[in-house]
């Protein structure tokens, strides 16, 4: 399993009717599959349009006769939230007729490894002072 393998919620705003969906990243023998499923829908598979996909990602997919592009960065998980993807997305129409929009894609398996550090000490209830007799 690679570090951005899972599946990712993805939320998109500023079209009329937004794609939102589902990013999936899988690899399997060192190849990584990628799809994107529009909510209610079938999977579409792509292949990433930016030369080393991962901490960057750009993908295209045909949504209800509308090309979207999508690009992004990866965030890794940290402080208890899950790894993102975040960018802008358009409609693949010149402009000025271009539509442009933000998404986010939040990880939602697997969930994110805790952060290894110190192991939690045991208190010990400490005993009340006695007084000198």
């Amino acid at each position: 399993m690679a570090i951005h393998d899972g599946t990712y919620s993805c939320t998109v705003t500023g079209f009329t009717n937004n794609p939102n969906g589902t990013l999936s990243i899988s690899t399997t023998n060192g190849v990584t599959s990628y799809s994107y499923t529009p909510t209610g829908d079938n999977p579409i598979p792509f292949t990433p349009t930016n030369a080393n996909p991962g901490h960057d990602l750009a993908f295209s997919v045909t949504i209800g006769g509308v090309t979207y592009n999508f690009t992004g960065a990866y965030t890794a998980p940290q402080g208890g939230n899950n790894a993102k993807y975040s960018g802008s997305v358009n409609d693949g129409h010149p402009s000025p007729r271009a539509t442009n929009g933000t998404w986010t894609a939040q990880q939602t398996n697997p969930m994110p490894v805790p952060m290894e550090g110190k192991p939690h000490e045991t208190h010990k209830k400490e005993e009340p002072h006695k007084k000198a007799v």
